[in-house]
């Protein structure tokens, strides 16, 4: 069949399915990102704490894209004066377009976002439609991954019942998902933890299920003709897909690995078609070859970034097999029941799906082993990008499981899915109910002070000026100065792969004047030396050293010293 015909037949016979997700989750995107970000009399407020932390940074790299020159964009990393922005910033980049088209930053970011939801909720929709075969059971795939994960709900309803008030049930005082000191795991249900404040991970993981729906597509229909040649509309989608492919190096490097393996394994089973891959595999080659050599090789300083860390988080134990114990009691306490159904619906997806879909399933069983033996970044949290996908391929296989269930129509098994359901679905309910309370989530990002004081400081400095200032995940300078500081919150310098420690330790020595702090200055070619409200707090710098350095700027909180005559800065 021919593209455009089915793009017809899909949207008249799956309208209902696709309004119904919509209508839900796709609202449930929208109206989410509709509060992320909102300008207030006072400042710049986030709608999450995860917003606060995470956007910062992308506020900074959205700036840099609207207020500086092409060749002024990868100059430096935000965080880190003369390092090499390795992290993913398309979606970064798409935004700092728009702002250069008019659009404000609050829109420039928000909408796209709103966007990338809806695609993504589409795709998810067309992609366990492919592997299972049924609306209802995509549909369900579908509420299943959006509203992981885990038991967290029923910890909640125990603590309740013991003390139970109206308050609490609407707004649940904590994330009874988040396992943070057992196992470094910060948010159970994947709205709160990955698709609303971690951007690249939204646009990423849009880009990859289309992509796998595409290859999907094409080689399910080349495994039952195959000894006919691609049709055109099948080698443009598969030209259309390998080019999206090849741009996920600089979109999310994570759904690029998880891309990687899964186009190995289907690959694999369709190896006598493998001209016909040529089609998907060179433009990706290629391209993604292209942007890694780039954009990403050797801006990782650090030898020992990646690890190997057998069971991820799990206590080792005194033996492997309390080791084993620690590991599976661990799943079982973050994921609950999602497991052991995925593991139930791998005999039925044996008996009923063709072998190119259990290939494509079975490559999330190698992406979860790959993710509990190494760590693929510094922070043990972000190896969750991986399992967020391992989630992903888990899902329709649970759902087979519990529509065999479903099938048999006595009471009995159908109670027991509806409860498996919930245990399913319910702390996702409670997480998403709890993102959604702007009333108790809402956080400063930035105030009406420090966005004007960045402004003054693009107007009076140069654009590749260093400046020393604490080391903040949010400090004025990067994001509202758009200038490159020395260094930015230690926690993601050190998961970027920088080797930063000796560099908190001068910028201490720095802010203490005298010899050392002139020999350093010179070293790191320090420009200006900013000295504010978390300066003061961190550092008590030396305000009567610097106070014999001309003052350049003073508003308000901020005082700035430039320091060039003994540097040479720009």
């Amino acid at each position: 069949m021919t593209l455009s015909p089915l793009l017809k037949r899909v949207l008249r016979n799956h309208r209902g399915s696709l309004f119904f997700l919509m209508m839900t989750f796709g609202l449930y995107f929208v109206y989410i990102f509709s509060q992320m970000l909102q300008i207030r009399p006072d400042g710049l407020y986030a709608g999450h704490v995860h917003i606060w932390g995470d956007w910062s940074l992308h506020i900074a790299m959205v700036n840099i894209f609207a207020l500086k020159p092409p060749g002024e964009w990868f100059a430096y990393h935000p965080y880190y004066a003369g390092g090499k922005l390795t992290y993913g910033f398309l979606t970064n980049l798409i935004s700092g377009l728009l702002m250069r088209l008019g659009f404000s930053l609050p829109a420039a970011m928000l909408l796209p976002s709103m966007v990338f939801g809806i695609v993504l909720v589409i795709g998810l929709y067309v992609i366990f439609y492919q592997i299972l075969k049924s609306q209802k059971a995509a549909v369900a795939s579908v509420v299943v991954y959006f509203c992981s994960s885990g038991l967290g709900f029923l910890r909640f309803l125990s603590e309740w019942l013991s003390t139970p008030s109206l308050e609490r049930l609407l707004y649940p005082t904590k994330d009874y998902t988040r396992l943070e000191k057992q196992y470094q795991w910060l948010a159970g249900n994947w709205f709160n933890g990955m698709l609303i404040p971690q951007r690249a991970y939204l646009l990423g993981m849009a880009m990859t299920v289309w992509i796998m729906a595409a290859m999907l597509w094409v080689f399910l229909q080349v495994i039952k003709k195959p000894k006919a040649e691609l049709s055109k509309e099948q080698k443009i989608v598969l030209i259309i897909a390998g080019t999206a492919a090849g741009l996920l190096p600089i979109t999310h490097m994570h759904s690029f690995i998880v891309l990687v393996i899964t186009s190995a394994l289907v690959g694999l089973l369709t190896i006598s078609h493998w001209k016909k891959w040529l089609w998907f595999g060179v433009p990706a080659g290629v391209i993604s070859t292209f942007l890694y050599w780039h954009f990403v090789k050797g801006g990782i300083e650090n030898p020992e970034f990646m690890q190997i860390l057998i069971g991820w988080t799990a206590a080792a134990g005194n033996n492997p097999v309390q080791h084993l114990v620690n590991w599976l009691t661990m799943w079982w306490e973050i994921w609950g029941v999602m497991i052991p159904l995925a593991l139930m619906g791998i005999g039925l997806a044996r008996k009923r799906l063709p072998m190119l879909v259990q290939g494509f399933l079975l490559s999330g069983f190698v992406i979860f082993a790959l993710a509990n033996i190494i760590l693929f970044q510094p922070i043990h949290w972000d190896n969750s990008k991986l399992f967020m996908w391992v989630y992903f391929f888990l899902s329709p296989l649970a759902v087979l499981f519990l529509q065999d269930m479903w099938r048999n129509k006595t009471y009995g098994p159908r109670i027991m899915v509806i409860i498996l359901f919930i245990l399913l679905t319910g702390s996702g309910y409670m997480e998403m109910w709890r993102l959604s309370r702007f009333d108790k989530n809402s956080l400063m990002m930035a105030s009406n002070e420090d966005m004007e004081f960045g402004q003054v400081v693009r107007t009076v400095t140069h654009s590749q000026a260093v400046f020393l200032t604490s080391p903040e995940h949010n400090h004025p300078v990067m994001q509202w100065g758009v200038r490159p500081i020395l260094l930015g919150y230690p926690g993601w310098a050190f998961n970027f792969g920088f080797l930063y420690r000796q560099r908190e330790i001068d910028v201490r020595t720095m802010f203490l004047g005298g010899p050392s702090a002139e020999t350093l200055l010179r070293m790191y070619s320090i420009s200006y030396v900013v000295i504010g409200p978390t300066e003061r707090h961190n550092f008590n710098p030396n305000i009567s050293y610097y106070s014999e350095y001309p003052l350049v700027i003073s508003d308000g909180n901020y005082q700035v010293y430039d320091v060039r005559e003994i540097t040479g800065g720009k």
